[in-house]
């Protein structure tokens, strides 16, 4: 009978011994996740930053090239008007 409740107390420790390390895994899992998550979404969040920045810089160089065709525009329109 001692035989059996000793046999009884090492599997019910090994059990317990088994069902802690699956949850220590399985929380460590979970731990890498947020930390994956968290380290993508402050990259995406820098290159959505970025990314704004070159669409502002975008905006601006298209405004400078269209004054840039609107002078040139007018200053061949006023050429003609002289030769003419």
């Amino acid at each position: 009978m001692e035989m059996a409740l000793q046999d009884e107390a090492n599997l019910h420790r090994s059990e317990s011994q088994r069902l802690n390390e699956e949850l220590y895994l399985q929380e460590k899992r979970q731990c890498d996740w947020y930390v994956e998550k968290h380290t993508l979404q402050q990259q995406m969040g820098g290159m959505q930053q970025e990314l704004a920045q070159r669409d502002e810089l975008d905006s601006e160089i298209e405004s400078k090239v269209r004054v840039r065709v609107r002078v040139r525009v007018g200053v061949r329109a006023r050429a003609r008007v002289r030769v003419s």
